[in-house]
């Protein structure tokens, strides 16, 4: 089991936040993609949340969404909301998300 540095993970996952930024979206498959490359070098679960947050935040892709009704806000307006990290919330749904 390697230890990738800061400079190792981004390197690995430039190809993947090329395509990103390419398309300015990015969908579960490049998520999964991106855990596939981080795969077996001994990173916990709450590291890989960590590198993916930094990854999408180095793209500058945003994904914006309506509000609905089932989502909790406190000024009861309706509106949009930034929805870029979403994916975090079923994490553990990913294969290898736990190797």
């Amino acid at each position: 089991m390697e230890k990738l540095d800061e400079a190792q993970i981004q390197q690995r996952l430039s190809k993947i936040e090329a395509n990103i930024k390419m398309k300015n979206d990015f969908s579960r498959e490049d998520i999964q993609n991106s855990i596939n490359m981080l795969r077996y070098k001994g990173f916990s679960p709450e590291r890989k949340r960590d590198i993916l947050k930094q990854m999408i935040g180095r793209t500058g892709v945003k994904r914006i969404g309506l509000k609905t009704l089932y989502t909790p806000r406190a000024d009861h307006s309706i509106g949009e909301e930034d929805k870029t990290l979403k994916f975090l919330d079923d994490l553990y749904s990913y294969r290898g998300i736990k190797d």
